[in-house]
C-alpha cells in the first residue's frame, strides 16, 4: 500500500493567534471596522458587520467549533411509506440565547493582588463533531451582554418582533435562519488581507484561519498551566491534538532550563562509598 506521510506543517494548517501583537491588531480592526457600518446607509451592513465582530470574539474566548456557534442548514433526503421522497431543511447546530448563562465571577489580579468582577458564560453546545453535548465556561460574559443590548435595540428600531429564548444568537434576524458559511469565510479572508502588512503567523507558513481562534484559545490555556483533561473537556478535542499543543508549548516555556549553563565553576565529582569499608 502506498505510504502517506503527514508533515507538521500540515498538522499546523490553523496557526494560533497570540494576543501580542497579533490579536491586538485584529480586535481594533473589528472595532473600527463594526463602527464604520453603523453609518453605513443600509441598517443591515452594520448589524452583520458587529454580529460578525461578536462571533470572532466569543470564538476567540471559548474555542469552540465555528459551526457551533453559527449553525448551518442541512438537507436531508426523506422517503415515505408510498416510495415518494422529499428534501427537508434542517438547521443542525447554532448557538441558542437559553444555551448562554453569564454570572458574576470574582478574579484575582496577578499584579496587585486585588479582587475585581468579571462576567462570565458558560455556554450549552448542543451538538458537537463528536455528538456528544458540552458545557463550555468562558471569559466572554460581557460580549454576550453588549450584543444582546444590540440587538433588542435593532429590532425595536427595525420593527422586528422581539428575542425569545429560544432564537439563535448569530442568525439572519430577518430570516431567523443562519448566514451561509461562506459570508463568513469570506468575510475572514478580507480580513485577513486589509491586515495582510501587520498579521505575521509565527513560524508558519500557514495563513490565519477562523480556525485559528479555536487552536488560539487552546494554546492560551495550555501556556496558562491549565490542566490539559479540563480543555479537552472544554473543548471537545482528542487528548493526542492537545498533547501536540502542549508539547510545542512546553518546550517554548522551559527555554530558559534548556538553556541553563554553568560557567566559571569546576564540576564536583560524585563522592562512591565502599560498602566494603564502612
Amino acid at each position: 500500500m502506498e505510504k502517506i506521510t503527514i508533515r507538521q506543517d500540515q498538522l499546523d494548517a490553523n496557526p494560533p493567534i497570540p494576543l501580542e501583537p497579533d490579536w491586538r491588531v485584529i480586535y481594533t480592526h473589528l472595532r473600527k471596522w463594526a463602527k464604520d457600518g453603523m453609518s453605513h446607509p443600509n441598517p443591515r451592513v452594520g448589524y452583520f458587520r458587529e454580529c460578525w465582530r461578536t462571533l470572532v470574539l466569543c470564538l476567540y474566548a471559548s474555542g469552540t467549533r465555528p459551526i457551533e456557534l453559527i449553525g448551518e442548514v442541512e438537507k436531508v433526503r426523506k422517503v415515505a411509506a408510498d416510495g415518494t421522497a422529499s428534501v427537508e431543511r434542517k438547521i443542525r447546530s447554532g448557538l441558542r440565547w437559553e444555551d448562554i448563562e453569564v454570572d458574576m465571577a470574582t478574579h484575582v489580579n496577578d499584579v496587585s493582588g486585588k479582587e475585581f468582577q468579571k462576567s462570565v458564560a458558560t455556554l450549552y453546545i448542543r451538538e458537537s463533531k463528536t455528538g456528544v453535548p458540552r458545557e463550555v465556561p468562558c471569559n466572554a460574559g460581557d460580549y454576550f451582554i453588549r450584543w444582546r443590548k444590540f440587538c433588542d435595540n435593532y429590532r425595536k428600531e427595525q420593527g422586528l418582533r422581539p428575542l425569545k429564548k429560544s432564537d439563535y444568537v448569530f442568525f439572519n434576524p430577518y430570516t431567523d435562519q443562519p448566514y451561509s458559511y461562506t459570508h463568513f469565510f469570506r468575510t475572514w479572508d478580507e480580513m485577513r488581507e486589509r491586515l495582510k502588512d501587520e498579521l505575521s503567523p509565527v513560524r508558519s507558513n500557514q495563513k490565519y484561519t477562523i480556525y485559528s481562534l479555536r487552536s488560539s484559545y487552546i494554546t492560551n490555556q495550555i501556556e496558562e498551566g491549565k490542566d490539559i483533561y479540563l480543555i479537552k473537556k472544554i473543548t471537545g478535542h482528542s487528548l493526542e491534538l492537545l498533547h501536540r499543543h502542549y508539547d510545542r508549548s512546553d518546550v517554548r516555556k522551559r527555554r530558559a532550563e534548556a538553556t541553563k549553563r554553568t560557567y566559571a565553576k569546576t564540576q564536583k565529582r560524585p563522592t562512591a562509598i565502599d560498602l566494603e569499608k564502612l
